[in-house]
């Protein structure tokens, strides 16, 4: 791997941001890059996360983990991670168990508009070059001085458009409409969130789009 890279976004600078007001919904957010990682996790790995209002399901529950940085001319401009499994209630939905972001802004809007709680973390975006004219990623999330997530990934194969609603369980249940080129990349994880299972598939997300208006 070459030794040159660019760090396109980096968390913790030394002066303390003014916290911008939380924007009412709908948010429309925007990302050059982004990651999914998609796989089957063990349900009792995820009780310490799960709603108490919900029954754990028993075996294995499909999972997701995706994390983009939102900028340009996004209504909050800012980075997340999303932890969720697929459940039906009574079709299939995302449900959120755990949500990191790096703007107070982005956490309290979270919880007023959506009630989502999210976390407050550190996240670092890393671009290298590669040959053939490729690019390789690099994604690492920490709370305080614990890694939370460290993941590697290069896009391989072809980039396929997609756009579909997400309907997202909760107590206030909402639809969010996703678009972005999606291409399924080669990838390594030095540290993964507990309850994540160790074989997951990788998918680089380009030109990402996100609308998610108020619940329903």
């Amino acid at each position: 791997m070459p030794t040159g890279s660019s760090r396109w976004w980096t968390a913790g600078s030394a002066a303390t941001p003014a916290v911008p007001e939380v924007p009412s919904a709908p948010w429309r957010l925007r990302a050059e890059h982004g990651v999914a990682l998609t796989g089957w996790a063990p349900a009792k790995e995820l009780a310490p996360w799960w709603p108490p209002e919900l029954e754990s399901p028993a075996g294995r529950v499909p999972m997701i983990l995706a994390a983009a940085r939102y900028e340009g001319d996004s209504t909050l401009c800012y980075s997340e991670l999303v932890i969720g499994v697929l459940i039906r209630s009574p079709g299939w939905r995302l449900l959120p168990l755990r949500l990191l972001a790096d703007q107070e802004a982005a956490r309290r809007g979270g919880e007023r508009i959506w009630g989502l709680h999210k976390e407050l973390a550190e996240f670092a975006w890393t671009e290298r070059p590669e040959p053939r004219n490729r690019k390789s990623y690099e994604l690492v999330i920490r709370q305080g001085d614990r890694p939370v997530l460290d993941l590697w990934w290069m896009p391989r194969w072809l980039a396929l458009p997609i756009r579909a609603p997400v309907p997202v369980a909760g107590d206030r249940p909402w639809t969010l409409e996703a678009r972005a080129r999606v291409q399924r990349a080669v990838h390594h994880l030095s540290a993964r969130p507990p309850g994540t299972p160790g074989w997951l598939l990788a998918w680089h997300l380009s030109d990402l789009e996100l609308v998610a208006p108020a619940p329903d």
